[in-house]
């Protein structure tokens, strides 16, 4: 009988205890960002596509291709041709994720101003040639020359000797070592962040008898119309497959144009603002509609870490746990979503809502003859909202929050668009008296594992308080509804 019992309790306590991981496990989805979720579900039912239809992937952007070389810009068509055509040693995507593309291992130094990188001897560009040291140091020559238009050259500044290459005082770029067929050695300035971004621009090679830089990705460019579209083939010597299209055309489409293509089935993808023109895809019925963050539009308050009481780490702790999001949503726009991000919306996997007063009085309770803190604000009506609630916020714990137009104040509002903020951070936190902890930090995750860097980044700096992230902005991501939706959102988020 007694042993009868202890069975129904060891059930118990099992059925109690997986209760308590579905409810832990739904609260913590529960509090994540929505940055991917499906809004409006279309059905395949509606779909009547060709077979050629079928086989291509048609994806609208708002500007239409302006440039055959690629490689070279930073708008949506250049992103997604260089994720899809032109490989780097390794790919950065928007939620702070690193991949290893064409290199197979990268060993950081102890002192984080070198790193070897072994090449994926398997890797060969679309006309079958073999990747090599040398060719990986020709794309880093050709793309920061003097007269290269390409557009992300500041990345690479972190490398030795290419400052002097960029302004043309060298002929070579001192600090990219070729040690052997496969094996290159990158010896960098000094220990940063950007060190892991100077080893992701986009690889390419030059041909006799070709139209276009060939690459290493998945598809090989086959057509370009300029200011219309680029018209991509799979690349035959690419022997991992993500995505199923025999073709894929990136064109612009404008939202004029975007009903007619609709209705037609030539568009398998389009963003749309979540205000206005998307009942064109909604009356289509074939798309699904996923609501998205834009990666890098965060709205955050900003600390001045130079700033006598912007140093102190107690303050920065008090303020981040005093400002209640909620109150502040009253000045959010139709398209604003709360954020608790540093760094990139996409990585938002903390409790959104970080006001928690208890906390925040014992971090001010370590303060000493600090009773107000200046910020830096405008004078426009939303700017005038913000400053009243983050004032009554702050009151609680005994804090005033003071008006200046001093842009150096202890505290102000920023908004930060289309790049990671990655760089602004390090630097402010580079100028501060954080200088010397950071460097340690960096050097630690190196060695640890360079993929995870970002990430740690900004674990970094949300345990020192750096600022206090407030919102960012949501879009609409339409996806026909008989494509693999993972992959493609993947695609189109990520790039």
């Amino acid at each position: 009988m007694n042993q009868q019992k202890i069975k129904w309790d060891k059930k118990y306590i099992l059925i109690v205890f997986i209760g308590l991981c579905l409810v832990i496990t739904f609260l913590i989805f529960n509090n994540r960002e929505k940055s991917n979720t499906l809004i409006f579900e279309g059905s395949p039912e509606y779909i009547k596509k060709s077979d050629e239809q079928k086989k291509q992937l048609t994806i609208g952007v708002t500007n239409p291709p302006q440039e055959s070389k690629s490689y070279l810009g930073q708008d949506q068509t250049s992103r997604l041709t260089k994720r899809l055509v032109y490989e780097p040693i390794v790919y950065i995507k928007k939620d702070l994720s690193i991949e290893f593309m064409l290199a197979d291992k990268i060993i950081f130094s102890k002192d984080g101003l070198e790193a070897k990188v072994e090449l994926n001897k398997k890797a060969k560009f679309s006309n079958g040639d073999v990747v090599n040291a040398e060719t990986v140091k020709k794309s880093y020559l050709e793309l920061n020359k003097t007269t290269s238009q390409y557009s992300q050259k500041d990345i690479c500044k972190t490398i030795k000797g290419m400052e002097d290459y960029q302004l043309g005082k060298n002929n070579d770029i001192s600090g990219i070592i070729i040690d052997n067929e496969y094996e290159l050695t990158f010896q960098f300035n000094s220990c940063s962040i950007l060190n892991i971004q100077g080893l992701s621009i986009p690889i390419f090679k030059t041909v006799e008898n070709s139209k276009w830089a060939i690459g290493t990705g998945e598809y090989a460019f086959e057509k370009y119309s300029h200011n219309k579209s680029i018209e991509l083939k799979k690349n035959l010597y690419k022997h991992t497959s993500k995505y199923a299209f025999e073709k894929i055309i990136i064109k612009g489409t404008s939202t004029i144009e975007r009903k007619n293509e609709v209705d037609k089935f030539n568009l398998d993808i389009c963003e749309v603002s979540l205000t206005s023109h998307i009942n064109d895809i909604k009356e289509a019925k074939y798309h699904n509609v996923y609501e998205v963050n834009d990666a890098f539009h965060l709205n955050y308050l900003e600390f001045n870490l130079n700033d006598k009481v912007g140093e102190n780490k107690d303050i920065r702790k008090t303020i981040y746990y005093s400002i209640n999001k909620s109150d502040l949503k009253q000045g959010f726009d139709k398209n604003e979503r709360m954020n608790n991000c540093q760094l990139s919306s996409l990585n938002n996997e903390k409790s959104l809502e970080t006001y928690d007063l208890d906390i925040a009085k014992k971090a001010y309770h370590n303060v000493k003859n600090i009773k107000e803190i200046e910020y830096y604000t405008l004078g426009d009506t939303v700017s005038a909202l913000r400053y009243d609630m983050m004032n009554k916020n702050l009151k609680e714990v005994g804090l005033n929050l003071k008006k200046t137009s001093q842009y150096d104040a202890t505290l102000r509002y920023t908004t930060h668009q289309l790049t990671s903020p990655i760089l602004d951070f390090e630097e402010s936190i580079m100028n501060s008296s954080l200088k010397e902890s950071y460097q340690t930090f960096i050097q630690s995750s190196y060695q640890n594992n360079c993929q995870n860097i970002l990430k740690d980044f900004e674990d970094y700096c949300h345990n020192e308080y750096v600022t206090v992230p407030i919102s960012t902005v949501a879009y609409g991501l339409a996806i026909s509804s008989d494509v693999d939706q993972d992959s493609v959102r993947d695609l189109m988020i990520n790039s």
